[in-house]
């Protein structure tokens, strides 16, 4: 597809969609401003078309607006573009959103083919705060199971929610993990507290990504921060800290697709482990026939499950892209598929339990 078949006001609207998930809450508002700069930009013969129009993935559920933020995030974490270092806070600056487009405009022209080349890769955020929106489900698995608990992530990123049970969660309505954990998770949590008495034992992590990163590469850890709005710092802080627990917990992170890996972590039985297979917003970036192959798979490992070696699959992901994630539980033996909660992105909140989920822009 050619830069003029692209249905150029459409893209727009997806940068000003994501300009107003960033402004909400007052969540980034340098962010904000630069992306509704892009946004304005694409209505005219602006340079930045020719960056977008090289890219071939322009679905919504592609995220193209959050992989050109976290291009001109690493331009100014790098120190490439001092303009705009100068107003992000993570990179030092002091945050000015007023003035952040006219900073972010020439980073855009004098770095085209670095931003171009930042476009072929998915965000790799690896939030970490989904850790705390996910524990309810692995509690309750490890509740219902009371076995072990084998775990298979897909769309890993760097692995660090494999650690999940490394950190302490802490809420008005209950805490849980060691006290003494070099990362809490603080949360505010809208109904009943998961079951905190479950015992919780991991017997494996293991996961993979098809652009894996690695904890211990300073380059792949700075592609993570490139991710995290850069005003929010105490989200930048938690993932560092993140990294230097994942840097002292054993787990295995393949390069693989999501299917190839499953087909093979999936074709035998795990007797004596709950083997649980989970994702956390990675689902949109699959293709229609990988969703349908991944959930055949584990479907078919559910009807071999026994009491044995049970097999469950937590997800947390959004159904569209005005929606909050919701966290979706299935267990087998029985295949009994429950909605846990609806939950932030970055794991601000959780409402748990009973209830209707909740839109982003509403």
């Amino acid at each position: 597809m050619t830069g003029g078949d692209l249905d150029w006001d459409g893209i727009a609207r997806s940068f000003a969609m994501q300009a107003k998930a960033c402004a909400k809450d007052n969540a980034s508002p340098t962010s904000a401003a630069i992306l509704n700069g892009c946004a304005g930009a694409l209505a005219g013969a602006h340079p930045f078309k020719q960056i977008l129009a090289g890219w071939h993935d322009h679905r919504p559920m592609a995220a193209v607006p959050l992989r050109v933020l976290g291009a001109l995030h690493r331009l100014a974490l790098d120190g490439a573009a001092p303009g705009l270092a100068a107003l992000m806070p993570s990179a030092g600056g002091t945050a000015n959103p007023e003035r952040a487009w006219a900073a972010a405009e020439p980073a855009i022209a004098a770095h085209a083919p670095f931003i171009a080349a930042y476009l072929t890769r998915a965000p790799q955020t690896n939030e970490v705060g989904r850790s705390a929106m996910l524990l309810g489900g692995f509690l309750e698995i490890a509740a219902t199971a009371r076995l072990p608990l084998r775990l298979l992530e897909i769309g890993a990123s760097a692995g660090l929610n494999l650690c999940w049970d490394r950190y302490r969660v802490r809420s008005d309505v209950f805490s849980w993990g060691d006290p003494a954990a070099p990362l809490a998770l603080a949360t505010e949590w809208h109904g009943p507290a998961p079951p905190l008495n479950a015992a919780v034992a991991v017997a494996a992590r293991e996961a993979c990504d098809r652009d894996p990163l690695d904890v211990t590469n300073p380059d792949d850890v700075r592609r993570m921060e490139s991710y995290v709005w850069c005003d929010q710092l105490d989200r930048l802080r938690r993932l560092r800290t993140a990294v230097a627990i994942a840097r002292q917990t054993p787990f295995s992170l393949d390069r693989a697709d999501a299917g190839d890996w499953l087909a093979r972590k999936l074709a035998d039985p795990a007797p004596g482990a709950a083997t649980v297979v989970f994702h956390s917003v990675m689902w949109q970036y699959m293709d229609a026939a990988t969703q349908a192959r991944i959930a055949g798979l584990i479907g078919a490992a559910g009807a071999r499950a026994t009491p044995a070696a049970p097999i469950a699959w937590l997800a947390m992901e959004p159904s569209d892209l005005k929606s909050y994630p919701t966290v979706t539980l299935t267990m087998w033996p029985g295949g009994d598929r429950r909605t846990l909660g609806t939950v932030h992105f970055h794991g601000a909140w959780a409402r748990w339990g009973a209830g209707g989920g909740a839109v982003w822009n509403a």
